[in-house]
């Protein structure tokens, strides 16, 4: 039987998230960095690959020397951010790749390590030298047999896309190869691989996973409910379609559903790759987005508490297995705004397969008129060709032309600017899932371009929860009167089925994709 899910998306005032002044904390770092790059793309030799990741080394210190002088315990580097997302073949990959050491090593001063695995050694004294725990990103090459393992590739080796993690005395804490690639033809899946995570001494346990694994179960799911984890270190290069599922719109939302802390780490190349911060149960406690069009980096720090109470949405996964499907269709249906409604109460509804969206919006009287391009929404189906997926909001488009704010297909197009402010603006939803353990509902709000609203005037919460017997429950996003002056660009709610796959035949359907769209 389908349990039913009834969900609450409104502007009230609540405090979003709380946690005792006295209660132990540590202090954490994310950098935002744009890195320097080969041009033009094509194979290059080791040597030049080396210096390339050498220099951009050279620059991450510089910044995380600033996150140390703060007093950091912890920093975290984004996905690619030693050379940029800049290959399109397996053979254009290797000359940046390098065995990763295991868990346990001691790269630093190490003179096999530092020839084997330079870079990964220049890291692990980059952790010593500023006595922190340093999180990064970048190629592992593991060689393979193709006699005696039937995955070894035709090329006898195995890449993977590598998040590493190293303590203060340049020690390997762990490592974890990305499971879910985004058009990342030159790496592999890895295959068995066991959720990891890593215990420090300042008594914090942190999950790791990277960018596009944000979307699916495996690993965040099983790292939180089978290992107890609270706290995530998240390496991405994210690749931003608004109004719809920016960077940081994602990390928050992702956060405040699992009552979890995300360390988010990402490029700050320009708005279609960039978006950072340090969210504590949806709560905001730093964050960054480079909505222009130039390059730029950043240091955000926090005070994070070091003990989250497990207060997680859903019951405990009964472990289904996770259907491998392709969804091309979209189920969809939208209202426009018009000129009609700039006074009074509006009231709308929307249903589409296994959706039903109601909204309730009265627009401010300060408001622009200018509300051409808003729309209330429902949506099921294929809003991105990898993944199936339900949503329900508003939002502003950039245009007319409604499929470029309906299909999270990444297009070079810079967001547009929010103009309506709302008074009132509730969302109720509800919809229906084979297994509610396993469906996460993120909300989504921005300003802006593409900017989160201030967390102390929205919340997302959960109003009851009777778990899986019959599955009803009520979640709300509320924030007060100061925000009627706040226009609004995003107020979505997405919902996802986490044990559904994405779609693996995307990756040899399109390999001709630009490899500067990695997730």
């Amino acid at each position: 039987m389908k349990a039913r899910a009834l969900l609450v998306l409104l502007m009230l005032h609540l405090p979003c998230w709380a946690f005792a002044l006295d209660a132990p904390s540590f202090q954490a770092a994310v950098i935002e960095y744009n890195p320097i790059v080969q041009n033009p793309l094509g194979t290059i030799s080791r040597e030049d690959a080396l210096g390339i990741m050498r220099r951009n080394v050279e620059e991450i210190d510089k910044l995380v020397l600033q996150a140390a002088a703060a007093g950091v315990s912890i920093v975290v580097l984004p996905e690619y951010g030693l050379n940029g997302p800049v290959f399109r073949t397996r053979d254009e990959a290797l000359p940046y790749l390098e065995p990763v050491p295991f868990a346990g090593s001691r790269p630093c001063g190490n003179q096999s390590a530092i020839a084997e695995s330079p870079i990964s050694s220049a890291l692990s004294c980059m952790a010593r030298k500023h006595g922190i725990v340093l999180v990064a990103n970048l190629g592992d090459v593991q060689s393979c047999s193709t006699q005696s393992d039937p995955h070894c590739p035709s090329d006898k080796r195995y890449q993977y896309n590598t998040q590493v993690a190293f303590d203060e005395s340049g020690a390997v804490l762990n490592k974890y190869w990305k499971e879910h690639l985004y058009y990342e033809f030159y790496f592999d899946a890895p295959t068995g691989q066991l959720p990891k995570y890593f215990d420090t001494s300042f008594g914090v346990r942190f999950g790791m996973f990277i960018c596009f694994d944000i979307i699916f179960g495996y690993p965040g799911l099983d790292l939180i409910r089978a290992y107890n984890v609270r706290h995530f270190v998240y390496s991405t290069w994210w690749v931003n379609t608004p109004p719809l599922m920016t960077a940081t719109q994602i990390q928050q939302g992702w956060s405040e559903f699992f009552n979890v802390t995300i360390l988010a780490s990402n490029s700050g190349r320009f708005w279609y790759n960039s978006g950072s911060g340090i969210f504590v149960g949806g709560s905001i406690i730093a964050s960054r987005y480079n909505s222009g069009n130039s390059p730029s980096n950043f240091v955000l720090v926090g005070s994070v508490p070091a003990a989250i109470p497990r207060d997680e949405f859903g019951a405990a996964s009964q472990g289904v297995a996770a259907p491998t499907k392709y969804f091309r269709g979209l189920d969809l249906k939208y209202v426009n705004f018009n000129g009609s409604m700039v006074s009074g109460y509006h009231y709308f509804q929307l249903s589409v397969s296994g959706l039903s969206c109601r909204a309730t919006v009265k627009i401010s009287q300060s408001s622009s008129t200018n509300i051409g391009h808003m729309y209330f929404y429902a949506a099921s189906g294929a809003l991105t060709p990898l993944f199936p997926s339900k949503a329900c909001g508003v939002i502003r488009c950039p245009s007319a032309d409604t499929r470029k704010c309906f299909t999270l297909v990444p297009e070079n197009i810079p967001p547009s600017s929010a103009e309506t402010s709302f008074e009132v603006l509730e969302l109720m939803v509800e919809f229906a899932s084979n297994n509610m353990s396993a469906t996460s509902v993120v909300p989504m709000t921005a300003t802006g371009k593409a900017e989160l609203l201030d967390d102390s005037g929205v919340r997302f919460t959960r109003i009851s929860s009777t778990g899986e017997s019959d599955g009803k429950y009520k979640l709300a996003m509320s924030s007060d009167g100061l925000l009627s002056k706040v226009p609004i660009l995003n107020w979505t709610l997405f919902i996802r089925d986490l044990n559904t796959k994405h779609a693996l035949a995307m990756r040899e359907a399109d390999k001709s994709a630009s490899g500067l769209t990695a997730l």
